[in-house]
């Protein structure tokens, strides 16, 4: 029934917290603090580097977590969890692409460094027909097209607003990326099964 299916979605959302530690959640509350909380570069990124949490962060991580609760319920009724897989993956495959793509905005020693790696532009497109092909083998069919247009589309909004701002891609917007990619697929795939 609805309880069921809200509780388990619940713990779907729960589990996917915990495998990520938290990271990416953290980054998306830093990215809202940051972006919504300054307009000025160097002002966003100290922002972005505080550990506590402010308004915009709070209401960031309620927004995300609410929709993809509510999105989550939609497929676990509908046994459509293979949307689950496919918001996991694209949300991944967007951030080889954010971090291939552009510049590291912190100095050198910032915690993502390692991984922003601009001009291997290759990784992306193994990272994305990798996807593409588990997105087949899931069964999602032709929903698989519309999905990776929308993943990508967003991360490379999200990128060019990154860029526009601060200059580049930090380790908080790979994971503000991630979540709001992860939403965008949860939330089309409710809409769709």
């Amino acid at each position: 029934g609805d309880v069921a299916a809200g509780v388990a979605a619940a713990v779907a959302l729960i589990a996917m917290a915990l495998l990520t530690r938290g990271l990416h959640l953290d980054g998306l509350a830093d990215w809202a603090d940051g972006f919504w909380g300054s307009h000025d570069r160097e002002r966003t990124l100290a922002i972005m580097k505080d550990s506590s949490i402010g308004t915009f962060g709070a209401v960031a991580l309620i927004c995300v977590l609410l929709g993809k609760w509510a999105s989550l319920t939609v497929l676990v009724k509908a046994e459509g969890l293979n949307w689950l897989v496919a918001a996991m993956m694209l949300s991944r495959s967007v951030q080889v692409m954010l971090a291939t793509t552009l510049p590291y905005a912190r100095a050198a020693d910032g915690t993502a460094a390692p991984f922003v790696q601009p001009g291997h532009v290759s990784a992306t497109g193994i990272a994305l027909g990798a996807t593409f092909i588990v997105l087949l083998v899931c069964g999602l069919g032709v929903a698989a097209v519309p999905a990776m247009v929308v993943a990508v589309a967003i991360g490379w909004l999200f990128g060019m607003q990154a860029r526009r701002r601060i200059g580049g891609i930090t380790g908080d917007l790979l994971g503000a990326g991630n979540e709001l990619v992860e939403l965008a697929v949860l939330a089309m795939g409710a809409c769709v099964v």
